[in-house]
């Protein structure tokens, strides 16, 4: 994983996502932080129950769509 990541005002400055409630947006940042290097976090669950996250949070990301739930269990956090 790397230790830096960049994330684009493009996405972060939209109306669609400043409409999501704060939580649900710094979730956004907390899972792109610890997303691999193809977007991928393996642990979205871990996140928020280190975070202190509800659940609820993660499902506002899918229905936004900037995140993507997959068969496995990954979360590809959308650029």
């Amino acid at each position: 994983m790397a230790n830096r990541r960049m994330f684009s005002r493009d996405v972060v400055e939209t109306d669609r996502f400043l409409g999501m409630p704060l939580t649900a947006q710094a979730l956004y940042f907390h899972l792109g932080v610890r997303a691999d290097e193809n977007g991928i976090c393996a642990n979205p669950n871990g996140v928020l129950r280190c975070i202190g996250y509800n659940e609820d949070d993660l499902k506002i990301l899918i229905q936004y769509g900037f995140a993507v739930p997959e068969e496995n269990g990954l979360i590809i956090c959308m650029e």
